[in-house]
């Protein structure tokens, strides 16, 4: 999907070292379609972005208390 939208762009896509990230299909995928990956220094958190995204929210919902599970998805959204 990312490079059929970019077809003639060079892709590099930044992830961190997930298991199924670093797995030889999907390093062999990404050759294949021409897609460069960057992987981020193991237990880096300040370079993830989705940990500040986590961190924001685990503070703003730490101040909530929370009756359900709906009350939680209501919340976030």
């Amino acid at each position: 999907m990312v490079r059929a939208e970019n077809k003639e762009k060079p892709i590099v896509i930044i992830i961190d070292n997930f298991s199924s990230h670093k797995a030889e299909d999907t390093r062999k995928e990404a050759k294949k379609l021409g897609i460069h990956l960057v992987f981020l220094p193991t237990y880096y958190p300040d370079l993830n972005f989705i940990e500040f995204v986590w961190k924001s929210l685990k503070k703003r919902i730490s101040e909530v208390f929370m009756e359900s599970v709906e009350d939680l998805k209501r919340f976030i959204t």
